[in-house]
């Protein structure tokens, strides 16, 4: 069923669902969705969803919690190195995306056959129609649309984010705050290109030119020095001039000649 990005499904029952960590570098990617009755609509209106972008990692657990405890949820947190890998095996960032989208509405319209609509924030298109897993009709709004439900997603997506980007700090003993290029580039030179691929999305501009740094500042192997009872020659293929003998020089397993 085509997106309709101007009709509205508010006082529908509904699934709203929503994502944070597209744009971060750092972190992963958490997708969340709620169903929204008409009830509990009027008690999510009541709390005051709409600074949710804007709160404090303490603030925004107390908000999530009271949201979860108003309405049904389903969450999804795809961490940095789940995704890194993700992205390649769903073809594009775009493709994973969707599933994430179609993952958790699909599971909350199983459970709640009542809905008849979901209503997600806008996909990047890859040329795959989204499917949330039965025939309901589908809203993707445009800017400016406000709807409790969706805020409400968002405010858990936001908080899941915020909660594993923090427990990620805390067990590798980093900060992952402030000038992304700048935290990148001294977890690559501290700690290598394995730690980074843990707490970092790889895929976009950034990842591609710190990964980028690595290739080019391989160090080119050292001279070796000759194997115990190894002879040398000069130039390569020629016969020892020490003993007057013809025996090639045979080097070392695994060696090159210089």
């Amino acid at each position: 069923m085509s997106p309709a990005s101007s009709t509205s499904a508010e006082h529908v029952t509904r699934v709203s669902a929503a994502r944070w960590g597209q744009s971060e570098f750092f972190g992963g990617l958490a997708v969340a969705a709620v169903v929204v009755h008409r009830q509990s609509e009027r008690a999510l209106g009541a709390l005051g969803l709409s600074g949710w972008r804007e709160a404090s990692p303490r603030a925004l657990e107390a908000l999530a919690g009271k949201v979860e405890r108003i309405v049904p949820s389903e969450r999804l947190l795809i961490d940095a190195a789940r995704y890194n890998k993700a992205v390649k095996a769903k073809g594009g960032v775009s493709a994973l995306i969707r599933w994430a989208m179609e993952r958790v509405c699909g599971g909350l319209l199983e459970r709640y056959p009542e809905c008849r609509a979901a209503v997600c924030e806008p996909l990047p298109y890859d040329g795959e129609a989204f499917t949330p897993g039965r025939n309901v009709f589908v809203v993707m709004p445009g800017e400016g649309y406000v709807d409790c439900a969706l805020e409400a997603a968002g405010a858990v997506a936001r908080w899941l984010y915020l909660d594993r980007r923090a427990e990620m700090e805390r067990k590798l003993g980093l900060c992952l705050q402030g000038d992304e290029a700048s935290v990148g580039s001294q977890i690559l030179r501290e700690h290598g290109a394995p730690v980074l691929s843990q707490v970092a999305k790889l895929d976009g501009e950034l990842g591609v030119s710190l990964l980028a740094r690595v290739g080019s500042a391989r160090p080119r192997p050292a001279a070796r020095k000759p194997c115990l009872g190894e002879r040398w020659s000069w130039p390569p293929g020629s016969s020892s001039s020490r003993s007057g003998s013809q025996r090639a020089v045979r080097p070392c397993p695994g060696s090159w000649r210089i």
